[in-house]
């Protein structure tokens, strides 16, 4: 496997060598340096600024020298999940076989100094227009989680409950797969009051990473395991047993939250919800 070194010499001399490339950043985990620990299986998630766009596009000879590709996406030539976002760049999603993968995403070269100040986990590494430039310090405090606003956190308690009675539905008629999907709903909704429960502990705003993958760090044990118990296996019986576990929980941790801030908690709602399911319960 090349090491990150090389693996970083290589992008940075491929922009060198293309006049197209006018300038290169950095992006991601590799960018925050002081905040994050990269490791072996890291993405580089690399931005080229460069002149004619469409060119690099339709010919990607030149992508050659980044290796030989285990698999690529490109995800602004799908639709998979929707209508691609009408943003001009493209990127070139690249997982190569001896390990590494370069997430490559190409824009015009005169967006960069726009680009720098909406996204401040940014690290210029090249500027071949204007080389003497003092670029702020990569930060990633536009990715931190802060102390909810009082009427996130009542939106976040509404979808919880509202949602929940879906998984019930799907419990009841014995829909596997709308139960779960649902289920997944009321645990980010679980998830994102668990941040705001360790933000509120910490008193300081804090970045949880992509899909909350930092959130196990500061939750304690028992907490993990309750929340290892909202996620249900492949029968029915676990989906009701994780959604009990999911209740109470939530139950717990947002009237928790909600002391914590002054906020007033719709307890009504709450418990109307959890009677409605036990009754489920019982006549199922």
């Amino acid at each position: 496997m090349r090491t990150a070194e090389a693996v970083m010499a290589l992008i940075m001399e491929t922009a060198e060598a293309d006049e197209r490339v006018r300038a290169v950043a950095l992006s991601g985990s590799r960018a925050a340096a002081g905040t994050s620990s990269p490791d072996l299986i890291s993405d580089f998630d690399i931005i080229y600024f460069v002149d004619n766009i469409d060119q690099m596009i339709q010919n990607r000879a030149w992508l050659k020298v980044f290796g030989e590709p285990l698999i690529v996406q490109t995800p602004d030539e799908m639709n998979l999940y929707g209508e691609p976002s009408g943003e001009e760049s493209f990127a070139f999603l690249m997982l190569f076989r001896d390990g590494n993968r370069i997430d490559l995403t190409l824009k015009p070269a005169d967006s960069r100094y726009l680009h720098w100040k909406q996204d401040g986990l940014t690290r210029c590494l090249l500027d071949k227009d204007n080389p003497a430039s003092d670029f702020p310090s990569p930060t990633d405090v536009g990715y931190k989680t802060s102390m909810p606003e009082e009427n996130f956190f009542h939106q976040c308690c509404n979808e919880f409950w509202w949602v929940a009675v879906y998984v019930v539905k799907g419990w009841q008629r014995k829909e596997m797969l709308y139960a779960q999907a649902h289920l997944h709903i009321v645990r980010l909704m679980l998830i994102q009051m668990l941040q705001w429960k360790v933000v509120l502990e910490k008193k300081i705003p804090v970045n949880f990473g992509q899909e909350a993958k930092h959130l196990e760090i500061y939750l304690e044990e028992k907490n993990i395991r309750e929340l290892a118990a909202t996620y249900a296996a492949g029968s029915y019986e676990s989906i009701w047993a994780s959604l009990q576990a999911a209740m109470a929980m939530f139950a717990r941790e947002s009237a928790s939250v909600a002391g914590q801030c002054g906020f007033t908690l719709n307890e009504q709602e709450a418990a109307g919800v959890q009677r409605y399911i036990k009754e489920a319960g019982r006549v199922q």
